[in-house]
């Protein structure tokens, strides 16, 4: 019995140290495993900034041939131009010698008199500068004071203002500019007169061309066959004339409903714009038009709406030309 006892606790003992030592060394194995995790990301963190670093260094390599390369061009430019100065001031100053030299062998003129002729041109120069901008100062001045006069509500003393005014400055233009200035100033006027005028008359003619279409009282396909045999005829090519016919086409739908139908099933396929009075300009071809009008729905074939005795017996069963 004492045998036992003596041994049972030697059994426990070894027993509790064995699990202490498991458990420790289950804690090292993870604390372990741990720094071996660390390990690695600090070796893949170190070879990416490595990399990082060799790219910037290759980086600021090359950006630093590239500047020596510029200033060694920018040098080579520098001294070219210096040069180049260095060679027009001695071919002027050779010029000059020659010159004076040529004046003082032919007894022409002296070196003062060059210098005086040369200093009478600048002064003379700058005199006319002075005269042409008081000369302005004067027109603005006139033309500022008529239009204030023309803007009063007393017309008597106006009307003998402005010719008061008008005297005054035509007589300071008179003696400040010369006639050829004022020649010179009716040409531009009248060749801007000119080119108003000319331009004027095109936007009339491709006004012209367009038609003014009106469905009557026909069917919407008929009134689109129609309108594309005055389009054939009429010859519409351009691209901006082609978008007007097809807008007056549209204007000329005598059912609101579907006119409002179309255009909005257009607008839903085509860009749009709309105009200072409100109305809804589709911007689309004549034929993109046509795809159109075959899926549009039963508004368009609908007839128009019942009209008054006289109109109906007055109503035309085609599109109206004007």
């Amino acid at each position: 019995m004492a045998a036992e006892l003596n041994t049972s606790p030697s059994i426990a003992h070894v027993a509790a140290e064995r699990l202490w030592k498991f458990q420790l060394r289950k804690e090292n194995k993870a604390i372990l495993d741990e720094l071996q995790d660390h390990e690695n990301k600090r070796k893949s963190l170190l070879e990416t900034n490595q990399k990082r670093f060799e790219a910037g260094e290759e980086r600021i390599l090359k950006l630093e041939a590239k500047i020596v390369q510029l200033e060694q061009e920018h040098n080579k430019k520098m001294e070219a131009w210096e040069k180049f100065k260095n060679e027009q001031r001695a071919q002027t100053a050779e010029l000059k010698m020659q010159i004076r030299l040529f004046l003082q062998t032919r007894g022409i003129l002296t070196e003062d008199e060059i210098c005086k002729i040369m200093m009478d041109r600048v002064s003379m120069s700058s005199l006319e500068n002075r005269a042409v901008v008081s000369s302005r100062r004067a027109i603005l001045k006139t033309q500022n004071l008529v239009n204030r006069n023309s803007r009063s509500h007393c017309p008597t003393t106006n009307e003998e203002a402005v010719p008061q005014v008008t005297e005054v400055g035509l007589k300071a233009k008179a003696k400040e500019i010369p006639i050829t200035k004022y020649q010179d100033t009716r040409r531009e006027r009248k060749a801007i007169k000119q080119t108003i005028q000319v331009s004027r008359p095109t936007n009339t003619v491709e006004e012209s061309k367009l038609p003014r279409l009106s469905q009557g009282r026909v069917q919407l396909k008929l009134y689109y066959e129609q309108a594309d045999s005055i389009r054939s005829s009429s010859d519409i090519s351009e691209e901006q004339l082609e978008t007007e016919f097809v807008n007056s086409f549209i204007k000329g739908i005598s059912n609101y409903k579907a006119r409002e139908k179309l255009t909005g099933q257009l607008q839903q396929i085509h860009p749009s714009k709309q105009k200072k009075d409100g109305r809804v300009e589709i911007l689309c071809s004549w034929a993109e038009l046509g795809e159109a009008i075959k899926t549009f729905s039963s508004y368009g074939e609908k007839k128009p709406a019942s009209r008054s005795k006289k109109q109906r017996t007055t109503t035309s069963r085609g599109p109206v030309q004007s």
